[in-house]
């Protein structure tokens, strides 16, 4: 019997590879075209006044945009401005993002003098902020400028502003260790009340910081504690952490 490639005369092949180039060619010269294009989309964004650099830091050369701003951001900046969501800044890079001619047209509508003369505190979160950034939609949509914010616009903003704060706070807790209770603090453990001694020593926790006996945090009771610089494991209470099937000792 003859296989598959038996049956595939030298012309089929030639034709194969034939096609293979032509569609690299293809795909070549639209990957250089779109460069092209950024190249170009940069260059006249750029000459928006403020543009040339990053409207949070001053950093030459920003090739990262929020199009809900009409703003330029360096790398670092634009990792900030994520963070924030995409209801207060939608990032795209300049270089290597496709872009709508809508998106476009918040950009050439904005730049970083505007914002700026708008909203010199940068606080993306503030009803002025709020206020920009839907005049900024109307303006490039061709609609009649807003000048305020409705009380339910205000509510919106206060909301997402909260939202975000909680958030912060969230990750504040997480990446800050503990302090740590002074050993001459307390003569008993502060989980059990048990009086501390010679053959029972106090420890600390190195999660929550508490002064604990053995009982209340066992030697073998350990876990990675890396936001707080402990990347090996390390001794916790078990009201921290609690392993797996663990039994206390009667």
């Amino acid at each position: 019997r003859k296989s598959i490639c038996d049956c595939v005369s030298m012309e089929d092949e030639n034709n194969v590879v034939e096609i293979r180039k032509d569609t690299i060619s293809v795909t070549q010269k639209k990957q250089h075209q779109w460069q092209s294009q950024s190249k170009d989309m940069l260059e006249e964004l750029r000459k928006l006044p403020g543009n040339l650099y990053c409207v949070q830091c001053g950093a030459n050369n920003p090739t990262w945009a929020s199009i809900s701003l009409g703003t330029l951001f360096c790398l670092e900046c634009s990792g900030k401005q994520r963070g924030y969501g995409v209801e207060i800044s939608f990032i795209r890079s300049v270089t290597m993002d496709s872009w709508t001619d809508d998106q476009l047209e918040m950009m050439h509508s904005g730049g970083n003098e505007c914002f700026l003369q708008a909203c010199p505190d940068k606080d993306y979160f503030s009803d002025g902020a709020e206020l920009y950034r839907k005049q900024l939609k109307a303006k490039a949509k061709g609609e009649e400028i807003p000048t305020e914010l409705s009380e339910a616009e205000k509510q919106e903003i206060g909301v997402l502003r909260d939202q975000y704060n909680q958030q912060q706070e969230r990750i504040r807790k997480k990446s800050t260790a503990p302090d740590w209770e002074p050993d001459k603090s307390s003569q008993n453990c502060n989980q059990c009340n048990t009086k501390f001694t010679l053959t029972k020593r106090r420890h600390h926790c190195r999660k929550c910081g508490q002064l604990v006996c053995g009982k209340c945090a066992p030697a073998s009771n350990t876990i990675p504690l890396p936001q707080f610089g402990f990347p090996e494991p390390v001794r916790c209470c078990l009201r921290c952490f609690t392993p797996p099937g663990y039994k206390p000792k009667v």
